[in-house]
């Protein structure tokens, strides 16, 4: 009897030794596991201040103020907090180059990389801003076992491109040749239909004001059109690139709401059509011109859009640019649009009974897929793509 209680006694003890070195490992695990799981929450803080400050890269490179871009990217990544303060952004490596693919897969950009330049802002091909943020991240329970601090870093690439489409357009074809009648006013005069827009071209178009107008929309029939249009088109495409047929709206009231609409109503309007692709305009698509000179509709909508005739500031849009007419399988005597483009409404001139407006390089709204590199399209636009 003494014997078995002897041994129930030791077994007391043993179990005591186990249950302390239990305790010592699940301690251990517990501690691992609060600071890995506060490394992970830095690397997100760390992830969003180099998306910041790639973003505020680009958008100065898109809008030629490749003198600050350095300066303003880094300042957006301060702005983020990481860990217990705000990112050193003065640490931040701010880089220009190309985003390029580097093999042929699906999707496209799956195979795509940042590829550096040489730090040459300068260089008029930048299409690409990648920003490293680095950050020592601390250890709290972790020192206790040596483990003192862990090199941490994010990568953030943000390119500009040419929009290839868009689901805000406004219900106007602009001739791609005015905007060449702009840049080139002096024989020898391009092309529409062969001549593609270069670096050299988008810049000049950074630069236009409304000294620069054109007409959005004509007064006067057969100004650049050779069946007599009046620019004024109908949405969504008749016919789409890939010969898919559309479903265009009809009537001065669909008319006149597209010019004013916000960009909900307006991808709303195309929606209703039922046309395959919804709301969805894209370069190659073919547009119906409306019948007639819609000047009532015209100066409704420019009115519900500015107030008044007079668009004070002039209004950013998003509308096509056609490069011929042609008769297709579902849209006979139909704008083909070459680009997307991005255009400043200044108003209605009564005197002419067309809508004024200049070119812009940056599309403010609507905006669909990214292309970089290549011949730029006078809609540029934005965003993240590592």
């Amino acid at each position: 009897m003494q014997t078995a209680k002897r041994r129930r006694l030791n077994r007391r003890g043993f179990t005591l030794v186990v249950m302390m070195l239990m305790m010592t490992v699940f301690i251990g695990s517990a501690a691992f596991a609060t600071d890995f799981g506060k490394m992970y929450l830095t690397r997100g803080q760390l992830q969003a201040a180099a998306d910041a400050g790639a973003l505020a890269g680009i958008y100065l490179v898109a809008n030629g103020w490749k003198d600050s871009t350095v300066d303003s990217a880094r300042a957006y990544t301060h702005l983020h907090k990481v860990d217990t303060g705000f990112y050193i952004g003065s640490t931040a490596v701010v880089a220009p180059g190309n985003w390029k693919d580097t093999a042929a897969c699906t999707p496209a950009w799956s195979c795509s990389a940042f590829v550096g330049n040489g730090n040459n802002w300068n260089d008029p091909a930048v299409d690409a801003v990648r920003v490293i943020v680095n950050y020592n991240g601390k250890y709290n329970f972790g020192r206790f076992f040596g483990f003192n601090t862990r090199a941490l870093y994010d990568t953030a690439v943000a390119i500009r491109g040419s929009s290839l489409s868009s689901k805000c357009i406004r219900p106007w074809a602009i001739p791609y040749a005015s905007l060449l009648n702009v840049l080139y006013p002096t024989p020898p005069l391009k092309d529409p239909l062969t001549y593609p827009l270069d670096t050299a071209d988008i810049t000049r178009l950074r630069a236009m004001t409304i000294a620069n107008n054109i007409s959005l929309k004509v007064g006067t029939a057969g100004d650049l059109t050779p069946n007599g249009e009046f620019y004024a088109a109908r949405l969504p495409p008749g016919q789409y690139a890939d010969g898919t047929a559309g479903n265009p709206w009809s009537g001065g009231n669909d008319y006149s709401n597209g010019i004013s609409f916000t960009c909900a109503q307006l991808q709303a309007a195309m929606i209703a059509t039922g046309s395959s692709r919804g709301a969805t305009v894209s370069v190659g698509d073919y547009l119906k011109p409306e019948t007639g000179n819609k000047e009532g509709p015209t100066r409704q909508g420019i009115n519900d859009m500015c107030g008044s005739d007079t668009c004070d500031p002039p209004v950013k849009i998003t509308a096509a640019l056609w490069d011929g007419i042609f008769d297709v399988t579902f849209c006979t005597g139909c704008y083909r649009i070459k680009y997307i483009g991005a255009f400043a409404v200044t108003g209605w001139d009564q005197s002419t009974k067309s809508v004024t407006g200049f070119f812009t390089s940056m599309a403010t709204q609507g905006g669909g897929g990214i292309t970089p590199g290549g011949p730029p399209g006078p809609a540029q636009t934005t965003g993240l793509r590592k």
